[in-house]
């Protein structure tokens, strides 16, 4: 197959209906534009993040605890970061200028003593390039932690972007020692792996879930419901794992997944809690780099895998109905490219536009135009090694290539 998502969606990150609204309101009114914490806010996750024991402010940039954010969006926790925790420098990292100059306008009207000491960087972290550092300040080896607050959550709908993400996320910890953590609504299962599992990473991972909690003072934050109520932060689940796969489990709580039944079904704790995964760089200043295309089929070996076997795109009721409406479509004679004998035999076949209107959902044709579809059947018909139409499709054939596009 072609080898991108675009034929699949990510596993979703569903909001709080307020919390959404907020985005919404924020998105269409830069005029109202405020701080705002996606997922959960900086209390709840503080005490998973290394603290800097000796607080400095030299100057010599060795010496200076360092964060990164990806993805900052109009988040405060650099502020935070830096007062509660004792970082030196904080980057925040976001492809959206105007949220940018919105916490570069807050940083200048500021007097404290985090005023100066965060830089604001206008940065794709999802293209590919061994070298990023020309795009802005951030470099490699240099960074104590590096917080994603959910932005590999979006990333996973291509596993380009989540490929640039975690290789150049890994590449800016600081070697022994660095920290990259990340905040996710996606389950644990399909997390896990893929972060344990990173080709080349040398990094112990550790999960945790926390119960959310939501900042309600700020200007159009949520307001508080059952939903989202302020809960003491709780640490319901913790795993270590290593890269090499090796894990040591904790006693625990049972996890729920929405996606357990292979389509979106939240239980009653769904969206009250998020993951943390806390993944800790442990090689010396020698470590390997990793590999982009290594790292880039793992990401999508990963991703298909999920699918496959909690989401497939081809379950046995889709089958069933996809049968009914191949048999209705065989009988408008405008469809139908070869005339077989029997009408509803197994070689009759259907065009390529016909196959293309009946097999996709008008959700799954936003993501999958007909030249993308055309493009993924090209390929399978070139690797498959049988002997059928290249204009049509079979029923069996049009099974093949759905559940091969998965």
């Amino acid at each position: 197959m072609s080898g991108d998502s675009r034929s699949k969606e990510s596993p979703n990150v569903m909001l709080g209906g307020e919390e959404n609204e907020v985005v919404d309101n924020q998105k269409n009114d830069h005029a109202v534009m405020s701080p705002f914490e996606w997922l959960t806010n900086f209390a709840s996750v503080s005490h998973l993040m290394p603290h800097n024991p000796h607080p400095r402010r030299d100057d010599e940039n060795e010496d200076l605890w360092k964060a990164l954010h990806v993805g900052c969006g109009t988040s405060t926790l650099g502020e935070q970061l830096i007062s509660e925790l004792g970082y030196d420098r904080v980057v925040n990292v976001d492809c959206n200028e105007e949220s940018l100059d919105f916490l570069r306008q807050r940083q200048s009207s500021q007097t404290t003593t985090t005023a100066g000491n965060q830089t604001f960087v206008t940065m794709d972290f999802c293209q590919r390039g061994e070298n990023q550092n020309d795009a802005g300040a951030v470099g490699t080896g240099s960074f104590d932690l590096v917080v994603d607050k959910s932005t590999l959550d979006c990333a996973l709908c291509s596993e380009h972007a989540a490929t640039g993400l975690l290789f150049h996320s890994y590449r800016a910890l600081r070697p022994n020692g660095g920290v990259y953590l990340l905040i996710s609504f996606n389950h644990v299962d399909f997390i896990q792996p893929l972060l344990e599992g990173l080709p080349g990473a040398h990094w112990t991972t550790e999960h945790h879930i926390i119960r959310r909690q939501l900042d309600h003072h700020e200007v159009n934050a949520p307001t508080t419901t059952e939903h989202n109520v302020i809960h003491p932060s709780e640490k319901v689940t913790t795993t270590t794992a290593t890269s090499t796969g090796a894990t040591t489990n904790s006693q625990k709580e049972a996890s729920t997944s929405a996606w357990s039944s292979g389509s979106f079904e939240p239980d009653a704790e769904y969206g009250r809690t998020v993951n943390v995964f806390v993944c800790r760089r442990h090689d010396d200043e020698s470590g390997c780099e990793l590999d982009w295309d290594a790292v880039r089929d793992h990401v999508f070996r990963t991703n298909d895998s999920w699918f496959k076997e909690h989401n497939p795109i081809l379950t046995h009721v889709r089958r069933q109905d996809l049968r009914q409406l191949f048999t209705a479509a065989l009988l408008e004679t405008e469809g139908i490219v070869k005339n077989a004998s029997d009408p509803f035999s197994d070689d009759a076949v259907l065009s390529l536009e016909k196959c293309y209107t009946i097999l996709f959902t008008e959700a799954e044709k936003e993501q999958l135009s007909f030249d993308f579809f055309l493009e993924d059947w090209n390929e399978f018909y070139k690797t498959s090694g049988e002997d059928k139409s290249a204009h049509g499709m079979t029923f069996d054939t049009a099974v093949q290539f759905l559940n091969e596009m998965q």
